[in-house]
């Protein structure tokens, strides 16, 4: 796909009468993804690849483009007001998607040192409220089953770089907890470069590895994004926000076992330390000044059996903490 087929489609669809100017976006590590500005708003075209950019020898299972569509059209249905921008179209012959473009200064990534708690809060609630609003629905199950896609992203977190013998019967008891408990829509891929926040207004995107499992994969992940940033220059605003996120998130789904609960995502977030620094989204991470300190943490996290709440988690972290 390049810029004239974007144009093409955009003009067949009668998405767009007059199309101004179409860019490729190079953040996409797996798919074809262009922003164009048209007459009738910016919108991002997406085409889904076969293999990881960065690394062409990994084939991509080939049903992420109906699990991605669906995940968009169930979010609309679970919120009042749909926390993804607005699909615009899909077009199923081709495995293409036209979504609401978003204001890049909205990305998390970039606005992370800029927002208040509130903002966590909320996005704790959304992600929550997700879980709450798919928790145990069967018929979920077959459309999101996305085994092959989760499995592969399991296999680059979870084996590829646990070479540290001592976290391997962790990460056993962990994965088979993950793969069997069968519960909830995890949207798979909850990242600062995939979440928008303007005031009170959240925006999730790329759900290309919805799933549905184990209810702690999204909010351990989002969890792990923030925290590395708080491990590298530790402030009380950062932790203010992780704190917010949880709360929200908890009070949003409200757990059936929360200690449980609350450990499962502790021990996950010790493997995505490890995955952040040394893993296949390790050039994400080249700001991080300290990472064998992290990578330190990871190692306490997974192997320490008295690091079971988040609240431990903080206090690895020379910051003052008080009780989650």
């Amino acid at each position: 796909m390049d810029e004239a087929h974007v144009r093409a489609h955009l003009l067949k669809k009668g998405l767009a009468t007059n199309v101004f100017d179409i860019q490729e976006i190079s953040e996409g590590l797996l798919n074809a993804l262009f922003l164009a500005h048209t007459d009738r708003g910016s919108m991002v075209v997406k085409r889904y690849g076969d293999f990881i950019k960065s690394d062409p020898r990994v084939k991509l299972p080939g049903d992420r483009y109906p699990v991605e569509k669906n995940a968009y059209l169930l979010l609309s249905q679970l919120f009042d007001e749909s926390p993804t921008p607005r699909l615009l179209d899909f077009d199923d012959d081709t495995k293409t998607l036209v979504i609401e473009a978003l204001n890049p200064t909205d990305r998390l990534d970039r606005s992370l040192l800029n927002l208040e708690p509130q903002a966590f809060t909320r996005i704790g609630q959304i992600l929550g409220m997700i879980v709450k609003g798919t928790y145990k629905r069967s018929e979920l199950r077959e459309v999101f089953g996305n085994t092959a896609f989760q499995e592969l992203k399991y296999k680059l977190k979870y084996y590829d770089n646990i070479t540290n013998p001592k976290h391997h019967p962790v990460r056993d008891a962990l994965m088979m907890r993950t793969r069997s408990n069968k519960v909830a829509l995890m949207l798979g891929d909850v990242r600062l470069t995939n979440l928008f926040v303007r005031s009170d207004q959240v925006r999730l995107i790329d759900f290309e590895g919805a799933y549905f499992c184990d209810a702690t994969i999204d909010i351990a992940y989002l969890f792990t994004e923030i925290f590395i940033h708080f491990c590298d220059s530790p402030s009380v605003r950062l932790e203010n926000d992780l704190r917010a996120l949880w709360s929200g998130f908890t009070h949003a789904c409200m757990l059936e076992d929360h200690a449980a609960f609350e450990e499962t995502v502790v021990k996950h977030i010790g493997f995505h330390l490890i995955d952040q620094i040394i893993g296949v989204i390790k050039q994400e991470y080249t700001f991080v000044q300290h990472p064998q300190s992290i990578l330190q943490v990871a190692d306490t996290i997974i192997t320490d059996d008295n690091i079971r709440t988040l609240d431990h988690v903080l206090s690895l972290v020379p910051v003052k903490s008080h009780s989650l």
